[in-house]
């Protein structure tokens, strides 16, 4: 990763730097990530870069932890390769950046939320952080973004519950810890709801973080209605969530 602004070139003024940087990058020889941020292609020609080298690179000197689809593959959470790359961050980034056939978006977070619950991955050169499998299930189920977003993952939430417990990764969870940091009142009432009825340890530690206020749906997109969960303050309202066909009715 070379950022011109950061990494000066001893004898070429910033504007040489970035006429320089515009010249390589339409030889190929760099590949723009962003206003400032470009990627040195290597000698033996240009290559897809995993996204977890890219990021890495990328926010070498950030705080920053890859989250959603990205890092559910990564810890085997998932059998699809995701084609948009979520990364979570402390600062305002709202535009998203297309590269090499992906998608990067952005999550704003508090700094803590970003640089706790992670794994730290070596890849190629560089460090990435990795949302914990805990982390990455409810940030799934925080459902802060409205639209195909929150289709997408509820759909993987309950992928990564069932993978997960076949691999054993639930066992020692302190999930009341996990909400408490990266989550909120619904979220520990979607998360609470799907532990117990995959039989998962922790659901109970949930009931003092759920509120008592009205019921929540547990999909943001599907018709906020019947059936409830009393005990979660939930409306279950996702046909994938519930098991039903979500086209018996159409």
């Amino acid at each position: 990763m070379w950022r011109p602004a950061q990494d000066p070139i001893s004898g070429f003024s910033s504007a040489q730097q970035r006429e320089a940087a515009h010249r390589l990058a339409k030889a190929g020889t760099l590949e723009r990530l962003e206003r400032g941020a470009y990627l040195v292609v290597p000698r033996s020609g240009a290559r897809l870069t995993p996204p977890i080298e890219v990021v890495g690179s990328w926010f070498a000197n950030e705080p920053h932890a890859l989250i959603g689809a990205a890092a559910a593959e990564f810890h085997g959470l998932t059998n699809d390769t995701p084609s948009t790359i979520d990364i979570q961050l402390a600062r305002v980034k709202r535009e998203e950046i297309e590269f090499q056939l992906k998608r990067y978006r952005f999550v704003r977070s508090s700094l803590v939320s970003v640089t706790t619950d992670n794994v730290v991955v070596r890849s190629a050169s560089v460090s990435t952080s990795v949302a914990s499998p805990a982390k990455l299930l409810v940030l799934l189920l925080n459902q802060h973004r409205r639209g195909s977003g929150t289709v997408r993952d509820a759909r993987l939430a309950m992928e990564v519950v069932q993978r997960g417990a076949v691999l054993d990764l639930w066992r020692t969870v302190a999930w009341d810890r996990i909400v408490r940091r990266h989550g909120t009142a619904a979220t520990a009432r979607r998360l609470g709801y799907l532990l117990e009825r995959h039989d998962i340890p922790g659901a109970e530690k949930l009931l003092r973080l759920r509120g008592a206020a009205g019921y929540t749906p547990f999909s943001a997109v599907h018709p906020a209605q019947e059936p409830l969960s009393t005990r979660w303050r939930l409306r279950l309202n996702d046909p994938v969530i519930i098991g039903v066909d979500a086209h018996s009715n159409s």
